[in-house]
């Protein structure tokens, strides 16, 4: 449910920002002015997170889904990979305990088996990101 629920989020925030603002279709800049752009859409998406959180509207799971984001591009943009790998080991720990939630809810039956197969999707990219840094 979350995962719908910060997918419809992050398709709306998309949606307004490319209304709001020009795209910037230069092929031309560095992968450090991308990475830097990056970090600061997710700097700005943090805090309209914790503002709609704090006005009523938002999610505490919501503002750090962005964090966890915000914290992965900029271990990326700054080359450090040992704080990168804990942020995905910790990752991963909580979706292997997701998963194992979403199967048991499935087999006694409240559960849907999408559910278990998501968990799954987001463990094995996860576990991609790991063995990419190794």
């Amino acid at each position: 449910m979350l995962i719908l629920s910060v997918s419809a989020g992050l398709l709306a925030c998309l949606i307004g920002q490319s209304l709001g603002r020009p795209a910037v279709a230069n092929a031309d800049r560095s992968l450090k002015e991308l990475q830097k752009a990056r970090v600061d859409i997710l700097t700005e998406r943090v805090a309209m997170a914790k503002k709609a959180a704090k006005a009523g509207a938002g999610f505490t799971d919501e503002i750090r889904f962005w964090e966890e984001r915000l914290a992965i591009a900029s271990a990326e943009m700054d080359g450090k990979t040992a704080e990168l790998r804990r942020i995905y080991e910790r990752r991963l720990e909580a979706i292997k305990a997701a998963e194992q939630a979403a199967e048991k809810l499935h087999k006694v039956g409240s559960g849907s088996f999408a559910e278990v197969l998501e968990a799954r999707y987001f463990r094995v990219e996860t576990e991609i990101a790991l063995a990419r840094l190794k």
